[in-house]
């Protein structure tokens, strides 16, 4: 029975963060060792990948059940004063205009497990945050700020089902 090589030790190292050295690890056990840790490496990127995509599927099934506030936007004569006679008035049925995102940090494991998953899958949906972290910004619903909220805190309800830790904001335009 041949012992495993300091090559193999390394890489069971690097994925398991075990230290095998001096066990008499045979180079065929160390072998398969380090097939199952690939394979579960593989099933926890597709995990998160899945993850990713029910979420935006919330995203848009919200979205699509969105019925926002209707606004109305006047001109008036006098644009300094409220009380002069209205010029034209325009009727918007997906009510304010703003944006929405998601924010994740990668302060923890589940967190930078989604995030490098996502990267090496080359979904760059995620892009750094000026508030450090990365973030998702909600492109779907057209300039309605209540139609991208209701995507966000979906999108966000699902990650943390899974134990991502994120937070949705949003801003009038």
């Amino acid at each position: 029975m041949e012992e495993a090589t300091s090559k193999q030790l390394w890489v069971l190292f690097t994925m398991t963060k075990k230290d095998y050295r001096n066990t008499g690890l045979s180079k065929d056990d160390a072998s398969e060792m380090i097939s199952r840790a690939f394979e579960e490496k593989k099933t926890r990127s597709q995990k998160n990948l899945d993850i990713f995509n029910e979420a935006v599927k919330a995203g848009e099934d919200a979205l699509n059940k969105c019925v926002p506030t209707p606004m109305v936007v006047e001109k008036h004569t006098n644009m300094l004063n409220d009380n002069s006679p209205v010029e034209k008035a325009w009727f918007v049925p997906d009510g304010v205009c703003g944006f929405a995102q998601i924010n994740i940090k990668a302060n923890t494991k589940e967190n930078r497990s989604f995030l490098n998953d996502l990267k090496r899958a080359k979904i760059n949906d995620f892009e750094k945050s000026y508030n450090g972290g990365y973030q998702y910004w909600v492109s779907e619903g057209g300039q309605s700020m209540q139609k991208k909220e209701a995507f966000a805190h979906a999108f966000a309800d699902t990650l943390r089902k899974y134990g991502i830790t994120c937070y949705v904001q949003s801003r009038m335009d």
